[in-house]
This record gives structure tokens, sequence and C-alpha cells, in this order.
């Protein structure tokens, strides 16, 4: 047998194709129409670079990532290491942009350049993209009420989005079972629930 290897920088990586920056394992399944293309392309390259100049290289690299990431695009990222691994990073970029109000399922198409339908594919065990970013910013807000004794509640919600003071007390009350006022006294007792939040689980049938 024959292996061929291709290396990428994880920065080149992580801007042409973002879905795959924490891949790990398979990312085409076995036999499929998208693994045989990319496998004839892999062997093309290798009769092909021995002859490619150095002014060439640079048109080969993004062929090759325009290539992957159509592949990856088209709905062919069903291997479960593959799907984890774009979940996670997407969570992640989640994470890190929940003060943004323009978070959302649009924004997360264009950064990771899927369609709403793989979108909607990978969030489904989490009970859906839109619920999933608006649990994120509502253990946010616990954290920084809890944590933020100085600051008005109502404050800390707009910080994450929420433009409703009774909408955003409904929510918060039916997540945690508590209200935001509740939230902020269980802080001052017990400050490490503050960072216990994060383990709070989905909720039934997310």
């Amino acid at each position: 047998s024959e292996v061929l290897l291709l290396v990428l920088p994880r920065d080149l990586v992580r801007r042409e194709i973002p879905q795959l920056t924490d891949a790990m394992g398979g990312i085409f399944v076995d036999g499929s129409a998208s693994a045989q293309v990319f496998c004839h392309h892999m062997m093309a390259l290798k009769h092909s670079l021995g002859r490619a100049t150095t002014e060439e290289t640079p048109a080969i690299t993004q062929g090759t990532l325009g290539l992957l990431g159509a592949l990856v695009q088209g709905d062919d990222i069903t291997a479960s290491a593959a799907q984890q691994a774009t979940l996670r990073t997407m969570c992640a970029f989640i994470d890190k942009h929940l003060r943004n109000p323009e978070l959302g399922g649009d924004s997360l198409c264009r950064q990771f350049r899927c369609s709403r339908a793989t979108l909607y594919r990978l969030f489904k065990p989490l009970g859906g993209v839109r619920e999933h970013i608006q649990r994120r910013r509502l253990m946010a807000c616990f954290k920084a009420i809890a944590a933020q004794g100085h600051r008005r509640i109502f404050d800390i919600a707009l910080d994450y989005g929420f433009v409703s003071p009774s909408h955003f007390s409904n929510l918060f009350r039916d997540f945690f079972g508590m209200t935001p006022s509740e939230a902020r006294e269980a802080g001052n007792r017990t400050p490490q629930m503050v960072t216990r939040i994060d383990l709070v689980p989905p909720p039934p049938g997310a």
C-alpha cells in the first residue's frame, strides 16, 4: 500500500477552511464521491509536483485548498470525527463572540463557509443553533450577574443582546429556575457557583 501525506499550516487551514481547524480522524466517508475526487487530486499532485516551478506553487496550494473546501462545503462532512471537530470549532467561535449582535446562523455560515442545511444538522443535537447561542448568552449573563455586583442586571443583559427586561427575566428564570436577582444573591453567598455554571447541562431534549 502507499500513503500520501499532505501537510498544511494550521493558520492557512484556519483562514481558508475554518471548519476543519480542529478536525481529527476521517473527513470523508469511505468510498464517497468526494473521497474519490480528492484521492485522484492527491495522486495527480504526486505525479506533477516534481515539475512544478516556485511561481506555480501558490496556485497549486490554493487550488488544493479550494477543492478540499468545496468538497467539505458540499455536505460530505458526515464522518463523526469531522462533525464533532467542526461543531467544537463553531461552539468556540460562538463563545468568543457572544456580545456580537450579528452572531447567528447567517454569520456562522459566512464564517465557516457552510450551507444552512449543514449548520442546522450540526447543531441539531444541541437543540438548534439559535437555541445554543441563547443558552450560552444566558450562561454568560449568569456568570456576570453573580460576579459583577456593582453593575445593573439589565446593563449586563444588554451586553449580550437582550433588549427587553421582562423577556430576559422570563428566559433566565425558565432556564435557571431562579430570577436574575436571586442569581446575584446566590453568587454573593456562594462565589464558587460562578465557576460551576458552565457545567449546567442543556435542557431536556437539547
